[in-house]
This record gives C-alpha cells, structure tokens and sequence, in this order.
C-alpha cells in the first residue's frame, strides 16, 4: 500500500529490486498506488484483494499518511494498528522516527504497545554505497537476534546489488 510516493517511482524500484533478485524487472507485485489517500479510503479494497488474492502479508508506506489524524494521540494509533490487524493477520508498516531522537518512532506509544516486532534501520553512506543497520529493539516470540549491516549499491538512480556488509565497510554503523 503506497500512500507515499508516485507509482513511477514504486515500478522503477520494483525493477531494480527484481533485477537484484534474479527476477525479471517486470515480475508484479500487487500494489495500490494512492498518493494523498488516507488509508481508511483503501481499506475496503484492500481486504477484498487480501481475499481474492490470498495476500499473506501486506506493508505499508507509510503511517505518517495513513489519514487518521494527530499520530501524537492513542486513537488515531490504535485505528491505524486496528485496520492493518484487520486487513491482514502479517502486516509491516514504515514510519518514522522523531527530528532529532532516533530511540523511537514518531507518535502515540501505542504504536511500540501495538507492535510484535520493531526494527530500527540506521544508514550511512559513501559514494554509490548506503549501509543500512537492521537493530530488532522490540520483539514479541523471537530469540535474541543480532544487528546486522547491509550495503546497498546503486548506479544512478537504480539499485545495483544488495549484500551484507563487511566488518568496517560503514564506520558509522559499527
């Protein structure tokens, strides 16, 4: 569900992200491309693909236009939480932290009540490479597991490779 970006961008990612894969670049994946609608407007549509489909996990980009209201608040959280659970029983949703505290994720505390896991992403950049440190810092059923590092590479404005990243590849992520 992309409520964030334009749809060319979502295919143009969707290719590049195939292509790493080994898929075709234009291999689908179901995706509703609603820039500015509020995810309450979706809803109805998406729980009729998730059964026709037999959709297992759905995502979400992103809560901060998922058209609730003030994110600050427990309702609009618990709305949010409340309609994803309702539409599929695995979803993941994209949010974002506040301006100058990356501890935890914009809005309600609902939104850390709500979730079984949550992972903070962490980056770094050098030239055509961007790290990205995965860090699970709330988990529901799940052993303990390690952070890890991945070095996205890209040409241009496409993806290239995507590997685990090397033990000092990103300083900043160590």
């Amino acid at each position: 569900i992309n409520l964030e970006r334009s749809a060319q961008s979502l295919q143009r990612r969707l290719a590049a992200t195939n292509q790493v894969l080994g898929l075709p670049k234009d291999y689908p994946l179901l995706t509703f491309n609603r820039r500015g609608q509020p995810l309450s407007a979706l809803a109805p549509a998406v729980a009729r693909a998730v059964e026709q489909y037999g959709i297992k996990v759905i995502i979400l980009d992103s809560i901060s236009r998922a058209g609730y209201g003030d994110l600050t608040e427990n309702r609009p959280v618990n709305l949010i939480i409340d309609t994803l659970s309702i539409l599929c029983a695995c979803w993941v949703a994209i949010w974002h932290t506040p301006r100058g505290d990356e501890s935890h994720v914009f809005g309600g505390i609902m939104f850390d009540a709500g979730a079984d896991i949550v992972v903070q992403l962490t980056s770094d950049s050098e030239a055509t490479k961007l790290g990205i440190r995965f860090d699970i810092v709330k988990k529901n059923d799940l052993p303990d597991i390690p952070a890890q590092t991945w070095s996205f590479e890209f040409e241009e404005f496409s993806l290239k490779s995507v590997q685990k990243a090397g033990d000092f590849e990103f300083s900043e992520l160590a």
